[in-house]
């Protein structure tokens, strides 16, 4: 029990998604995948993963959709921030292990916290009111 992803933990709609499109978000393109991040401005953070048809058949998708929808629920659902994060597989993605896919996931995940701390920072810094 509790081991799932509800459906206000998933980004489901097309509006959804086509906020990563037209706002700033940050990303960052892995041989497996394109990670994008944004801020939630919500109390729980959410995913969303594409998987196009030329990664594979319906059970490699669903396969690939099920890993990183656990690698969120263990990993990125507990930082203390929100953030909405969308997830596009790449056909490499199918021949790789549970393994490899978390630690790809992780380290994007990271340089992308690192990458919105600073230009969070530098904006702040240049911004002043007279």
């Amino acid at each position: 029990m509790g081991e799932r992803l509800f459906r206000s933990q998933r980004i489901c709609s097309s509006t959804e998604f086509a906020k990563f499109r037209s706002c700033d978000a940050f990303w960052l393109n892995s041989e497996l995948f394109t990670l994008k991040i944004l801020d939630a401005g919500q109390d729980i953070s959410r995913l969303g993963v594409i998987v196009s048809k030329k990664v594979g058949n319906a059970v490699v998708r669903n396969r690939i959709r099920r890993v990183v929808r656990e690698i969120f629920r263990k990993n990125l659902q507990k930082r203390g921030k929100s953030y909405d994060y969308l997830v596009i597989a790449k056909q490499p993605i199918r021949q790789a292990n549970y393994e490899k896919i978390e630690s790809e996931l992780l380290n994007g995940a990271t340089k992308i916290y690192e990458q919105m701390s600073k230009s969070c920072s530098l904006s702040d810094e240049n911004l002043r009111y007279p």
